[in-house]
């Protein structure tokens, strides 16, 4: 009896460790919190905003939120942090905050947070010290002076000071650049990693990695490496995700780090490659395009996954260069049923659009509600649809609708399943294969027959099984499994 159970218990583990590793794919919602939703009619989007709307975002199916920057800043946007312990007071309180992340965690939503540390706003406290002991010649006093990088000649990307003392400030001059090679501002870091996990939170969004040692990959994947140990071993399911705008080499290389996800800009805006497949009716080229990329990620690292968008706050919204309903309902089949972490865009689901300044691309959200948020100082964006969400809630064959239903079937048949190719027969069909489950997609207006022996189980539009054959509606969505 004991041998038996012994053989049945190896038996099991056998089965195990045969298991193929599965990856955490749920939908995430990018938020710039200052134009989502007022909950206090002062014109700004605040965390108690977006707390009112955690049942949309439950009902759209979603399961995990990226909050654009939180902390104390003196800018809209709020990537010039000057303290990383407080919140915004224009987005409320750190006790706010708190009851979004607990109310959030209910609903089965994560959140995580832009954690900026390539900069600071010039008036940090750090900054404030680190200028006033460089200019009385008195670093020896603090170690402040180290955290920033200054230099007594002109380099390019520095920011003259005073008294030929300048510092680095690549992006902006009241931005100036961390020396994130410090070992005490390393352990300031750390602390505040510590403090935001605590909260409850999942994990952070990192900020132009590519720029933390301008462009070298070696350092910045030490630097991001280090920040992993840290994240993971005070969180170990914690989620990263980082911004490498760069070519799809170049994210690759930062694979390296260690880093849960990066972003795939390869796919998104008007130039990549859901554009391109879209504009040429080409399906194969898109599922060859997205299974190549992950197979190449999951060859550097196991763990990873990459996550994909079709535009995000420093972008040109997709609705602009989508501009016919149904060539954005197709674009967000392609994304949110490719392999990765998909990431929604604020106001994408409803066709909002945007281009030009960073403003215009991070303008109010359109609820239809009388006391919608303000749009953000200095945007001109002349052109703004005329819908909301409560429109769209109404009508079925909406924009918004068409994500839900798009969703629901993601999360449904295809989350945390591997990805392989399926081979159609005809190049307008966005074709991969789920662990059996296959999601066809056809990127013609007019209908496509493909030869095919499955049975559907779910889809979007008129396809039909014809003997051994599958007619596939136009712009259609289809998935099937075996009979």
């Amino acid at each position: 009896m004991i041998r038996k159970v012994v053989l049945s218990f190896l038996l099991l583990l056998s089965l195990v460790g045969c298991q193929k590793e599965v990856y955490d794919s749920d939908v995430y919602y990018e938020i710039f919190v200052g134009s989502f939703n007022d909950s206090n009619n002062d014109g700004i989007g605040d965390l108690n905003g977006v707390i009112e709307k955690l049942g949309y975002l439950k009902s759209l199916g979603i399961k995990g939120i990226w909050l654009m920057p939180i902390m104390e800043s003196d800018t809209y946007h709020k990537y010039d942090v000057n303290d990383y312990y407080k919140i915004d007071s224009d987005y409320g309180t750190m006790e706010d905050f708190k009851k979004l992340v607990k109310k959030a965690d209910n609903l089965g939503i994560d959140i995580i947070i832009d954690l900026p540390l390539n900069h600071t706003s010039d008036t940090h406290s750090w900054f404030v010290e680190a200028k006033t002991h460089v200019l009385n010649g008195t670093c020896d006093t603090s170690d402040k002076c180290n955290y920033y990088n200054f230099s007594e000649t002109q380099e390019s990307g520095y920011e003259y000071l005073v008294n030929n003392v300048y510092y680095e400030a690549r992006f902006w001059s009241e931005m100036p650049d961390l020396n994130l090679s410090d070992e005490n501002l390393r352990k300031e870091i750390e602390e505040i990693v510590n403090f935001w996990l605590d909260t409850g939170i999942k994990g952070f969004r990192l900020d132009a990695i590519l720029y933390y040692y301008q462009n070298n990959v070696g350092d910045n994947n030490e630097f991001v490496s280090w920040l992993m140990d840290v994240i993971h071993n005070k969180k170990e399911n914690a989620f990263v995700v980082g911004e490498v705008w760069s070519s799809n080499n170049v994210i690759l290389d930062h694979y390296n780090s260690g880093i849960d996800s990066l972003f795939d800009f390869g796919i998104s805006g008007q130039e990549g490659a859901i554009a391109k497949a879209i504009n040429s009716s080409n399906g194969k080229y898109l599922s060859e395009n997205v299974l190549s990329n992950f197979n190449q990620i999951k060859s550097i690292n196991d763990k990873a996954i990459n996550s994909i968008f079709l535009s995000n706050h420093d972008q040109s919204r997709s609705a602009g260069y989508y501009n016919d309903l149904n060539k954005q309902k197709l674009a967000a089949s392609l994304y949110l049923l490719s392999p990765g972490i998909p990431f929604i865009y604020y106001g994408e689901e409803i066709g909002m659009k945007g281009s030009g300044k960073d403003e215009n691309k991070r303008l109010a959200m359109l609820w239809g509600k009388e006391n919608d948020a303000n749009n953000p100082i200095n945007s001109d964006y002349p052109s703004q649809i005329n819908s909301s969400v409560k429109l769209q809630e109404k009508d079925k064959d909406s924009l918004l609708n068409h994500y839900k239903k798009v969703i629901s079937l993601r999360n449904k048949y295809i989350v945390n399943k591997n990805v392989n190719k399926y081979e159609v027969d005809n190049q307008n069909i966005f074709a991969l294969d789920y662990d059996g489950i296959i999601v066809l997609i056809n990127l013609n207006e007019d209908n496509v027959i493909v030869n095919i022996d499955k049975k559907i189980i779910g889809q979007i539009g008129d396809s039909k099984i014809i003997g051994s054959n599958l007619d596939i509606s136009g712009y259609g969505l289809v998935i099937l499994e075996d009979r």
